[in-house]
């Protein structure tokens, strides 16, 4: 694949990445480049920010190490060159970013995709006047710079600077279509590129709350800054909505405007769903009758064939109350979780069975915290249960007990039901995954395995019979790279991308296998589809469905289509009956959910279906009548609709 259009006119990609080019200035082999090779299409963090949307850097590559292990220049040939040898895990399909730094500058990036095994030369030829101005530090004292009313105000204290310097602000109007996500479609340039402030700079930027999008919230303006043609979340900055402002800190001369922070995952419960931003703020939608969505809410969805009396909801995104910073969240049935940036866990909602974890039967309508003396990466909630992956791989679960479903049987009792108000060890080997089902729950661990527990009347814990383990239980098959427990059945993918099914398929083709029976061992899911991700339908409703996106981030998904689940068009190409209720479509096989739209990953909820698309925002499809859409309407969709943010 060729370089990007933007490609340095003094840089140049040789062979065998790309095709010969014509040169035209003095090659420089004075130089000590580095070489950084990034998993996905888009430009790293700045340094020192991490975050759930950085891409991942698989290898590196610096003049310092010689031979196989650093850039070494070529003075024959007049190009530098390092030898990447991709690890045997990496996606081979998947699409790599090659970057080329010189003392901190990019010169040039290069995308590259379906690489093949063994060594890969990475090539390049650096010319005289490939670098810009040398990047030295401007002041010695943090500064403020302002807007308000269309003015921009720089002020540096006193004695800050070493002597006379050049500084410029401009308003830039961007062209049309760069990025429409601009609040008031201007961005600020701040001084000369190359140059930065030694200590650190308060940025304050003002904007006109009637340019702000409908379906957007100001609470979610955020400062972003201009790397490599993309907008990058500055971390730390907030907004205050009574005097129309951000504010942020950089130490950086470069190009910042306002765009509101875009979800960054999305999880679907059985009647809502929850979204994550860019800054860790949790904002959910839907039914909250029970609170689940952790603010309160003004709006009546009316009784339907699944609700007998009208309910508590909101047809938009909610921000979650407590003001905690999330790396995940978590929607579940009638409780939602969510795990914090510091490894702790908070639940609202419901708590008849203590899924809240915090030792009591309180529902809560605002974030509680779990109690454990444990550290959390992961959290999975469902129907009165909740399970979580510790930082040191280990699993805890807390919550509703009738089928062991915690893993071991339980000290209490909530009303009828065995219990457990607080988290209780599993007994598993060290996990890396964790996903609870309706009334089942399967974790996979650090090696590959799979181990299940719970209820298995339905064949849900893979171990071909239906009878019930008193323990976690391996699934043979392996190894496998993740698990999804659904209501009735459960889905896994192995470290091939195949992607496996197994449990009731309720004569609906859940399982994905091409038939309409049950499987009670993993069954291949037909397609030869390659997946990254799959999700198998919670809830406790027997028009049951799943989903999964493949490496090239295309949604697919099998099943029922009675609510529209599927995100088709048209009609699924099967006819599927169940009870007394009328024939409805449905599919054996995965089928492309019709949209244009590329995902990170689907997540399927009762009749419903969301989606985190590689825009940055999250869309739903199917049943909408407690407004899991989250669109601000209450009428279903059969194909992707966005998600719209409260005022």
């Amino acid at each position: 694949m060729e370089p990007a259009a933007q490609a340095n006119p003094h840089f140049f990609f040789r062979p065998p990445l790309v095709r010969a080019a014509a040169y035209g200035g003095t090659f420089d082999g004075s130089l000590s480049p580095e070489v950084l090779v990034y998993l996905g299409a888009k430009p790293p963090c700045p340094d020192g920010v991490t975050g759930v949307d950085c891409p991942t850097l698989v290898a590196r590559y610096g003049s310092e190490g010689r031979g196989a292990n650093g850039v070494r220049v070529d003075a024959s040939e007049e190009h530098y060159i390092a030898n990447w040898k991709p690890a045997e895990s990496l996606d081979r399909s998947a699409t790599y970013r090659i970057i080329v730094r010189e003392r901190g500058q990019t010169l040039d990036f290069l995308d590259v995709s379906n690489i093949k095994g063994g060594t890969i030369p990475i090539a390049f030829r650096i010319e005289h006047g490939a670098l810009d101005v040398a990047r030295a530090p401007i002041g010695t004292a943090g500064g403020t710079i302002e807007t308000a009313d269309g003015g921009v105000a720089l002020t540096i204290p006193a004695g800050a600077l070493p002597g006379a310097t050049t500084i410029t602000v401009a308003a830039l109007e961007l062209a049309p279509g760069q990025d429409n996500r601009v609040i008031g479609g201007t961005s600020y340039e701040f001084g000369p590129d190359g140059t930065q402030f030694s200590v650190p700079v308060t940025i304050r930027l003002s904007y006109d709350p009637a340019n702000i999008p409908d379906g957007t919230s100001a609470r979610l303006l955020r400062l972003h800054t201009l790397v490599n043609g993309s907008w990058i979340l500055v971390p730390g900055s907030v907004v205050d909505t009574d005097d129309y402002t951000v504010v942020g800190q950089t130490t950086h001369f470069s190009t910042y405007a306002l765009l509101p922070t875009s979800f960054v995952s999305v999880a679907s419960g059985e009647f809502h769903a929850c979204g994550l931003t860019a800054a860790g703020s949790a904002w959910c939608w839907g039914r909250n009758s029970s609170s689940q969505l952790g603010a309160p809410t003004t709006e009546i969805c009316p009784a339907s064939d699944l609700s007998s009396v009208p309910v508590a909801c909101s047809t938009v995104a909610v921000e979650v109350a407590g003001g905690h910073v999330f790396q995940s969240v978590e929607a579940g049935n009638t409780h939602t979780c969510g795990v914090t940036q510091a490894g702790d866990i908070y639940c609202w909602g419901g708590n008849p069975f203590g899924q809240l974890g915090n030792g009591n039967l309180v529902t809560q309508p605002v974030p509680v915290l779990v109690e454990t003396p444990h550290t959390f990466r992961a959290v999975s909630a469902e129907y009165g249960q909740t399970c979580a992956l510790s930082t040191a791989g280990e699993v805890f679960c807390w919550g509703r007990n009738n089928q062991l479903q915690l893993g071991s049987p339980s000290p209490q009792t909530c009303g009828t039901q065995p219990c457990s108000t607080v988290p209780l060890r599993v007994s598993i080997p060290a996990a890396s995954h964790i996903d609870v089902g309706l009334v089942h729950a399967c974790a996979r661990t650090t090696v590959g395995d799979i181990y299940c527990w719970g209820w298995n009347a339905l064949g849900q814990i893979g171990t071909g019979s239906t009878s019930a383990p008193v323990s976690p239980t391996h699934v043979n098959g392996g190894p496998w790279a993740s698990v999804s427990a659904g209501a009735m059945h459960t889905c896994g993918i192995k470290d091939t991308g195949a992607a496996y099914c197994w449990g009731s398929s309720f004569n609906m083709g859940t399982i994905g296998n091409g038939t309409k029976s049950a499987s009670f061992t993993p069954a291949a899911v037909a397609g030869n589809l390659s997946f990254a991700q799959i999700d198998a339908t919670n809830g406790n409703y027997v028009f049951t469905h799943s989903c999964g996106v493949t490496t090239a981030g295309i949604a697919y998904c099998w099943g029922a289509n009675r609510d529209g689940a599927l995100g088709l068009s048209g009609l699924a190409p099967e006819t599927c009956t169940w009870g007394n209720f009328p024939s409805f479509d449905c599919s054996s096989v995965p089928i492309a959910v019709t949209t244009s739209l590329t995902f990170g990953y689907v997540t399927a909820g009762l009749g419903f279906t969301c989606g985190y698309a590689t825009t940055g925002e999250a869309y739903c499809w199917g049943r909408n009548d407690n407004g899991q859409h989250g669109n601000g309407s209450l009428t279903g969709s059969r194909t992707p609709v966005r998600v719209q943010t409260a005022p």
